[in-house]
Formats: structure tokens, C-alpha cells, sequence
């Protein structure tokens, strides 16, 4: 029976519903991978494959079983088939599945960072990457997905590494091959079933056939109002016999429909297959000789000049804009007709517009298609030629977009460096991969070039790989070109370290960066050199050798007369000193800075001193000043589309709407969630628990204390736990300790309020100076005298100095006061408050909870829902289930009130 054209497009629109809950089950996986994810929306909807996941997620869930690799020809559907997996899998472990692309990786030695990135997992330290990487995953219990690893055969060895060291740890590989390894088990993949299609008859039949509802699926895109008769059915079915079903095939088959008919297509690839026949089967698999037929085909139907132009695109990982394609061939010499030849190739479906709406063209190829091109481009001898030219043409664009980052159109250039990211990488990773001394050159120079890349736009554990790799590579015959880039490189990785908080390389990089400066005699990189060297002094608080550090720098900015130096000088003294709390002196250079800048243009560095300025004002008592200041601050952060300073600025801003009225605490809480998810994205410590902070603020201010101790307290272990504080984050630790002191003190808890007000002091006071940043000085004068009057002076100097002589980790997780302590304070509000006793009673035993259980009991007191907490920690909603039901019996209560409660008295957040 014929099918109506309702059930027709009711069938395709239910494909896409069933593609768009996959991409948004994987889209926690898939954040770092932006385009995997547009390729997805350009192939097929999931069809046909029931069986094969279900067999996969069975193989799985085997005890015994940890690696299992997906095995098959190009085009066969392994990278679809273990997303699919892996949306299924996500509830059946407990810490999730996470989807890891290989493709765009050029050599082994890359695995190891790619894995970092996909977990976002920040490098750190000196330990080795596996060693860390083990850490990590050790009692985890997870999926890593690792898709397209044929090309990393060699690195398989790593892979029993963190099997045999991880116990709950498995792996799922797509490969082309086995990697034959101890412990694997194949799953070998074969195309979609097409056995006795040819010999059915019934309509209704043919197009249930797995190959045949794929092919459709695509024709359906073409021709949304397709009608399948009987013939049409005869037809598609030898199509699909014809193709051996391997769905990549069918797809390029299909596209061809937009040009022929049905029975042409037939008639074209039946000759193909004659074609096929003749070629001697010697290849690892039949069916990636076919596809390679297949693809062969697309190809030959084009004229020479799109051949050429096919071929030498396939060298763009991550896509290119038309303007890069024709500078590109200009750099071949070449005078093909760029914008006929991509639109040839754009209605072969061999490329893709991925900007539909963008008035700059920009086309992308499916990964399989562009390993096509890339055999074709090898075979042709031009590999190498295209490859220098794909190298000039970005070193050009590089070289262009970094005197624009200054002026008004920053965000504009940015987002031309973002969107060509992927293809940055897979420069980088060639040129580090190669043997050739110049191309190790060129590779520093890439990576010293895209700071702004790294650093304004949270690609900065990325860049610091990059530039450390290159800097090892690149010791041989320092002449004076060499030493300039290994200065520069030097100078890059020190900014990314000092912004990761990461003092001790950041020290070390600055220090070799200023070796190379001085042996060139470049006194404005030396100057600044020696400027992000006193930042790190003031960090540790040397404020005296910090000051005599920066005035040399200026010095040295002034002898050359570099503006710009000067300018960057002053910009970072008034940071410094404002959270020194000098603002005084803030004031002074952030208008003698502003003064230099209004001849240059720099918006940017305008609007981070003018941020300043403004919260001085606020401090000073002139809040609606500081406001005004601040908002113009966002709003040319925004424009410019620059991330470093905007969290800070919305964070500051939310503060002072919050204090102003209780009807814009809603608006407040609002620049609050988007300053967290812009530090998240850009993994800053410091955005992540300056807006944290604010948040338990405002969170006390709405009397709900249970969530602000939790914002507290994770506020500090984020700061605190295993590292030196910065001096940029020392007002930020201390005001939540404070914080958590005051949520103490509401609770009666005046003994751990002196406790925690004692260390809050120490990490403020370094060196004699305090910062007052973070601070309501009235306010802070009325707790400490309510706290030495129902204390009585003895017993406050007591906590005091008790909790001055603690670090930060044990003031907040070792419970100090006694369980008698409130029913002694208590009694003592009825009566006189020289009537407390000493405490004497033992502490109560602590309830034992595992690392993750004390994780989301602190989401849970935060006010998060089980699904919000879900997406936060990266694993199945079944899974916090599981976990909030064992904490509450652990507890011994049955809600969330009463968890948060239970955990506020017995400190266990």
C-alpha cells in the first residue's frame, strides 16, 4: 500500500526529534567539540542499529569485560553507533559517559591532552600527564568514548596503562582496526542489512529495510513531498543492494537525486560497480574499498578545476571561509575560480554551508570526505605543497588580526580566531610533529601569537600545552630570531600560569622569557617581563620588592617611550593596589593611565581601569557613582566580546544592586548565574568564587542560610584546597570564611564565629597589610563587638587566636565548638553572658561520607534540584538519586530540609 504524504512527514519529522534528544542528552560531552556537533546535524538520523546498541551496552555492563572497540569500514557508522551508546549508557554508570573525538589529532603524543580536555581536567604541577590522568579516573565509574583511533594505533599501550590503574574504568574505541590489545574485545560493525531486499515486492516492506529507511531519510530532505510507488520501491531497493547499505554511500547517492532521477542514478552507479569489480581486493576490508569507490564517484563527476579545488580543501580541519580559501590558492599560484568551484563542490555535497546566515561564506567537509581528499591529495604529490600553504595562509591571518585586538572591533577578531580554533590546532600539532627546526619555529610563533586566543576567550590549559611543547622543541642554534620567539613563548605561558594562579611556573617561565629579552637588549619586553614578576611578588605579599619591581618597569617603559607599555604598567598597578586597598594611590594611576589612553583607542584596558575606579568609588561611600562606572565597564566588555573582566564587573555590579533594594534581588541573582557560567566556561578559579561569594551574599540576604553555606564553603575549598593563595583571592577566601562565621553566629554558634572571624584576619593580613576588600567595616565592628560581649573578653581572645593559627581547610571542616556549646550559649542569652562556663564535653562522631556524597550534599543545601545537580556533576539524574537516598540514610532523614539541616549542626559541609 501506498504511503500518504501526512505519514511521510510525520515519519522524517519523527527522525529529527529523535537526533535532537541525542545531541542534547551528549551536550555536557560534547561542549568542547562545537564542530563534531555541526557536523552531526548534516548526516542521517539514527536508523537501523537497535540490535548492535543494545549488544554494545550488554558487552558493557559485563564485569569482566573494560575495553571494547567498535571495528568497520569508513562510512559504516561507528561514530554514530557509540554516541548512540553512550546516550544510553549515561544512567548505568555512575560518574557517566564522556564522548572524547580523536579524528583532528595528528600524532599519539596528543592523546593525552585530548583526554584532559574532553574530562575537563586542568594539567597542573610537574607529575607526569598519565600519572594525573590516572589520579583522576581512579575510582570513577565511566565511560570514556574514544572515537576515530586508527591513526593512534601506537598510543594503544597507554590504554592498558589506565585500564589496569583505574578498576572501574571502560572504554569503548571506534577504530577502523582492532588495536589488538590484551583485555580487547571486537565489535566488529558491518553495513546496513540489504539480504533478499531485491526480492520483496510489498511497498510497506521495502522501505521498513534499515538501508532503505536511511537512504529515504535523505531523499526526504531533498524532496520533502516524495512519493514511494511500487517502481520507485524496485528501484531504491537494487540502489541499496547496489551500495552494499554502508550508509555513508547511501547519503552521497542520494544528494544525487537533487540533479537525476532515480533510474539515472541506477544506470551511473551500476557502472561504477563494473568499476569496482575490476579493482583487486587487497585492502583490510571490502567494504572500504567500496565506499572509496563511492567517494571516487562523487568525485570524477566533477571538472578538473573542482577536483583540484576538492583535494587541496581537504587539508582545512575545522572548515574555512571563502576569503581563506582564495588567499590559500593564491598562495599555490593558482587561478582557479574559488567561489564556482565551491559552489560545485557545495551542490555535490562534498562540502557544506555551515553559516547560512552569515554574510561570510564558510564551508566545512564531513571528516570521512575530507580523508578521502586528503588519499587523493597525497597520491597527487601536492600534500606537502598545500600543507605550506595552508600554514602561510593562517600565519597571515594571525599576523592580521593581532594589532586589532585593541580597538573597538575586538570581539570581532576574536571570534574570527575562535571560529578558526580547530584549525590553529591542527597547525600546531603538524608543525610540532615534524622533524624540520623551522617548523618548530613556526610553531612557537603560532602559539606566542594567539595569547588573546588562550587567554581572553578560556582556552588557556590548551595554549599552555601548546607553548610548552614548542618550547621544549626549540633549543637548537638559538641565534637572535630563535631567542625572540622563545621570549615571547616564555612570556605568553607565564600570563597563562599567573592567570591559572599557578605562581611557581609562572615564575619560572617570566624568568626565562627576561633571560632571552635581556640577552636581545628589548627593554620594553623586559619591562614587561618584570612587570608580571612583580605581580607575582605582590602575590606572595614582598609589597616592598613588588613596588620596586613595577617602578622599574615603568622606568623602563619611559626610556623606550612605549605607550602601550605604559599604559598595560599602570592598568596592572591600579589592580594590585586596589586589592592592597590603596585607593588612593589607584586613583592617581588609574587617571594618569586613562590620560595616556585616550589617544590610542583601547577601549578595552580603559574600561578595566574605569572598573576599578568605580568600585573604589563604591568603597568610598559613593555607590551610585561606582554603579554608573561599572555598568558602562559591562557594557563595552560586552561589545567587545572579551570574557577576562567581565564576570568581575557583573559580579561587582550584582553586589551593589543587591545592597540597594530588596525588589532587585531577582536582577542581581540574574548577573550572578552569568558571571558563574562565563568563569566556568573560561575555567577561572577566581570568576567561579568571586561569583559564588556574591551568591551566598545575596543568598543571606533572602534568609536562606543553608544555601549560603554551601556557596561558602565551596567557595573556600575551591580556593584553598591544595595551593598557595594569590593575593588576588585572598579578600575573596576571606569574606567567605567571614560569611560562613556570621551563618555561625545566627545559629548561636558564637564560638566557631570568633574561630572563623580569627582566620578570616590571617588570610587577609600578609606582611602587616590588610586587605579591606570584601569587608562592611560597621558591620564587621558590630559582629566582632557582639561576639566579645556574649563571650566575655577571655574566652573571645580564646577563638580568636585559636582560629588566626588555623589555615583555611581546618577552619571550616574541623567542628571546634563542643555539642554543649549552644545549650551553654543559649542559657547564656537568658541570663548573664559572665555566667559561660568553659566547654567540656567531647565532640559528637562524625558521619562518614564518601567525597561525592559531601559534593552533593553541598549542591543539595545550595537549593539545587536532583536534575540541576545532575548536569552540574556530569551524571545521570537516576544516578543523584541513588546518592541523595544514601546520604539520607547515612543521616538518618528523609528530605532535603532536614539533610541540610543535620549537615549545618554536624559541619559536614
Amino acid at each position: 500500500m501506498q504511503k500518504s504524504k501526512g505519514e511521510k512527514s510525520g515519519n522524517h519529522a519523527y527522525s529529527q526529534r529523535e537526533q535532537g534528544a541525542l545531541a542534547q542528552t551528549l551536550s555536557g560531552q560534547l561542549a568542547f567539540y562545537q564542530r563534531l556537533q555541526q557536523t552531526l546535524v548534516t548526516l542521517p538520523p539514527f536508523i537501523g542499529r537497535a540490535s548492535e546498541v543494545q549488544e554494545i551496552c550488554e558487552l558493557l555492563q559485563v564485569a569482566g569485560l573494560r575495553l571494547c572497540t567498535i571495528t568497520g569500514a569508513a562510512g559504516v557508522g561507528k561514530t554514530r553507533l557509540a554516541l548512540k551508546v553512550a546516550a544510553q549508557m549515561q544512567s548505568a554508570f555512575a560518574d557517566g559517559v564522556c564522548y572524547v573525538p580523536l579524528a583532528s589529532l595528528q600524532a599519539p603524543e596528543f592523546l593525552l591532552s585530548a583526554l584532559f580536555q574532553a574530562l575537563d581536567v586542568r594539567m597542573h604541577g610537574d607529575s607526569p600527564l598519565l600519572t594525573q590522568l590516572q589520579k583522576f579516573l581512579y575510582g570513577k565509574h565511566i565511560v570514556l568514548v574514544l572515537d576515530n583511533f586508527e591513526h593512534l594505533l601506537s598510543a594503544a599501550p597507554l590504554l592498558i596503562d589506565l585500564l589496569q590503574s583505574c578498576p572501574k574504568l571502560k572504554l569503548l574505541v571506534t577504530s577502523r582496526v582492532a588495536l589488538h590489545i590484551q583485555g580487547e574485545h571486537e565489535y566488529l560493525l558491518t553495513p546496513l542489512a540489504v539480504d533478499d531486499l531485491t526480492k520483496l515486492t510489498d511497498v510497506e516492506v521495502v522501505i521498513q529495510n534499515p538501508a532503505v529507511a536511511f537512504f529515504l531519510q535523505k531523499v526526504y530532505t531533498l524532496k520533502p513531498h516524495f512519493q514511494v510507488d511500487p517502481a520507485d520501491a524496485t528501484t531504491i531497493a537494487e540502489i541499496c543492494v547496489r551500495l552494499e547499505g554502508v550508509p555513508l554511500a547511501l547519503e552521497l547517492a542520494a544528494s544525487r537525486l537533487k540533479h537525476l532521477s532515480l533510474q539515472a542514478l541506477l544506470v551511473r552507479l551500476t557502472r561504477r560497480l563494473e568499476v569496482v569489480d575490476e579493482i583487486q581486493s587487497d585492502g583490510p576490508l571490502i567494504h572500504q574499498q567500496t565506499l572509496r569507490t563511492t567517494l571516487s564517484w562523487s568525485y570524477q563527476l566533477l571538472p578538473f578545476d573542482a577536483q583540484q579545488l576538492f583535494m587541496w580543501s581537504a587539508v582545512f580541519v575545522g572548515g574555512f571561509t571563502l576569503a581563506s580559501y582564495e588567499v590559500f590558492v593564491r598562495l599555490l599560484h593558482s587561478s582557479l575560480d574559488v567561489l564556482q568551484g565551491l559552489t560545485l563542490l557545495v551542490e555535490h555535497n562534498l562540502l557544506y554551508r555551515s553559516d547560512q546566515d552569515s554574510a561570510e561564506p564558510r564551508f566545512q567537509m564531513l571528516e570521512i570526505v575530507r580523508e578521502y581528499g586528503m588519499e587523493l591529495l597525497a597520491a597527487s604529490g601536492e600534500l606537502e605543497q598545500a600543507q605550506r600553504a595552508y600554514i602561510l595562509c593562517y600565519r597571515d591571518l594571525v599576523k592580521k588580526v593581532s594589532p586589532m585586538l585593541r580597538g573597538r572591533q575586538q570581539g570581532y577578531w576574536l571570534n574570527v580566531l575562535e571560529q578558526e580554533r580547530y584549525n590553529l590546532q591542527a597547525i600546531i600539532q603538524w608543525l610540532l610533529a615534524r622533524q624540520q627546526e623551522e617548523d618548530h619555529r613556526l610553531a612557537l610563533q603560532f602559539t606566542a601569537e594567539l595569547d588573546a586566543l588562550w587567554l581572553l576567550r578560556g582556552y588557556a590549559g590548551e595554549g599552555r600545552s601548546f607553548l610548552e611543547q614548542a618550547l621544549a622543541k626549540s633549543y637548537t642554534h638559538p641565534d637572535d630570531e630563535l631567542l625572540a620567539l622563545q621570549g615571547s613563548a616564555y612570556y605568553v605561558a607565564g600570563a597563562i600560569a599567573l592567570w591559572q594562579m599557578d605562581n611557581t611556573a609562572a615564575t619560572y617561565f617570566f624568568t626565562q622569557g627576561l633571560q632571552c629579552f635581556r640577552a636581545l637588549h628589548h627593554t620594553a619586553r623586559i619591562a614587561s617581563s618584570l612587570k608580571y614578576l612583580a605581580v607575582i611578588e605582590n602575590d606572595l605579599g614582598e609589597f616592598a620588592q613588588a613596588d620596586a619591581t613595577f617602578e622599574e618597569s615603568l622606568h623602563l617603559y619611559r626610556a623606550v617611550d612605549d605607550k602601550q607599555g605604559m599604559i598595560s604598567m599602570l592598568m596592572t598597578r591600579v589592580i594590585t593596589l586596589f586589592f592592597r586597598g590603596a585607593f588612593e594611590q589607584v586613583h592617581v594611576f588609574g587617571t594618569e593611565g586613562l590620560a595616556l589612553l585616550q589617544a590610542t583607542g583601547d577601549v578595552w584596558r580603559a574600561a578595566v581601569i574605569e572598573l576599578y575606579l568605580g568600585w573604589v568609588k563604591y568603597y568610598q561611600g559613593a555607590a551610585e557613582d561606582g554603579y554608573a562606572s561599572i555598568e558602562k565597564c559591562i557594557e563595552t566588555f560586552r561589545q567587545l566580546g572579551n570574557l577576562s573582566f567581565l564576570p568581575e564587573a557583573l559580579t561587582v555590579m550584582a553586589g551593589i544592586i543587591a545592597r540597594r533594594s530588596p525588589t532587585e534581588l531577582e536582577h542581581a541573582s540574574a548577573l550572578l548565574e552569568e558571571s558563574l557560567a562565563l568563569g566556568r566556561k573560561a575555567e577561572s578559579s577566581e570568576d567561579i568564587a568571586r561569583a559564588m561569594l556574591a551568591q551566598g551574599r545575596l543568598a543571606m540576604l533572602q534568609n536562606n542560610q543553608a544555601k549560603a553555606v554551601a556557596l561558602y564553603t565551596e567557595c573556600v575549598y575551591m580556593l584553598a584546597e591544595g595551593r598557595a593563595i594569590a593575593a588576588k583571592v585572598r579578600w575573596i577566601l576571606a569574606t567567605a570564611i567571614e560569611g560562613l562565621g556570621v551563618c555561625a553566629l545566627r545559629e548561636g554558634d558564637v564560638g566557631r564565629c570568633a574561630t572563623l572571624f580569627g582566620c578570616a584576619d590571617t588570610v587577609r593580613t600578609v606582611h602587616g597589610q590588610r586587605t579591606p576588600i570584601g569587608m562592611d567595616q560597621m558591620r564587621y565592628e558590630q559582629i566582632m563587638t557582639e561576639m566579645r560581649t556574649r563571650l566575655g573578653k577571655r574566652r573571645f581572645a580564646h577563638y580568636l587566636a585559636e582560629g588566626r593559627q588555623m589555615t583555611p581547610m581546618q577552619a571550616v571542616s574541623t567542628p571546634i565548638e563542643r555539642a554543649s556549646e549552644r545549650t551553654s550559649q543559649k542559657a547564656a542569652r537568658r541570663h548573664s553572658i559572665n555566667d559561660i562556663e568553659p566547654l567540656t564535653s567531647e565532640p559528637a562522631a562524625p558521619v562518614l561520607l564518601t567525597e561525592r556524597e559531601r559534593e552533593i550534599l553541598r549542591l543539595l543545601a545550595a537549593g539545587r534540584t536532583n536534575k540541576e545537580i545532575a548536569q552540574h556533576l556530569v551524571i545521570s539524574a537516576s544516578t543523584v538519586n541513588v546518592h541523595v537516598q544514601s546520604l539520607y540514610n547515612k543521616l538518618g532523614v528523609s528530605s532535603r530540609s532536614a539533610a541540610t539541616n543535620y549537615a549545618l549542626e554536624h559541619h559536614l559541609l
